[in-house]
């Protein structure tokens, strides 16, 4: 019965190596520390993303900042063109305003000038036909006297013998 007990033994140790085969020991002995170390990994490996995730946060904010630093320049140069232009168009339209009252105060003299010339041209017409009224007069008197400048010229020249 040794001999049935040794075979025995050794099918159960077969039959027993064939459920657990020679590498199976080792496969999870393998997993275990894969679980273990995915384990211990895991908080490493979410560490570091929090980490890169907090590098990268500082980086965009920097970039942000420095984007924000450039806008504000550009800004700041448009905003110095554009006082630069206004104080432009002020001078500009302080000028154009300068010439427009020079404009205006010209245009008052010479409309007041050509009244001036209109109240002396209608003098000047009203003594011409004074005139011309007093030389039809005197040509109606001598028309009347019948006598002609001749006549007038010989009368005083005649003497009475």
């Amino acid at each position: 019965m040794s001999n049935n007990s040794l075979t025995v033994s050794k099918k159960q140790e077969i039959s027993g190596n064939e459920k657990k085969k020679p590498g199976q020991k080792d496969q999870s002995a393998q997993s275990a520390r894969l679980v273990q170390n995915m384990n211990s990994a895991d908080p490493n490996c979410i560490s570091d993303l929090k980490s890169v995730i907090q590098e990268l946060r500082l980086e965009i904010q920097c970039i942000m900042e420095e984007q924000q630093k450039e806008l504000v320049a550009q800004l700041n140069i448009q905003k110095g063109d554009m006082l630069q232009r206004e104080a432009i168009l002020h001078s500009q339209i302080n000028s154009l305003k300068n010439d427009m009252e020079s404009l205006s105060e010209k245009l008052r003299q010479l409309l007041q000038t050509e009244s001036e010339r209109k109240l002396e041209l209608e003098k000047l017409s009203s003594e011409r036909q004074h005139l011309l009224e007093m030389l039809t007069e005197l040509q109606r008197e001598r028309d009347e006297k019948d006598l002609c400048i001749h006549c007038s010229v010989n009368k005083s020249k005649v003497t009475n013998v």
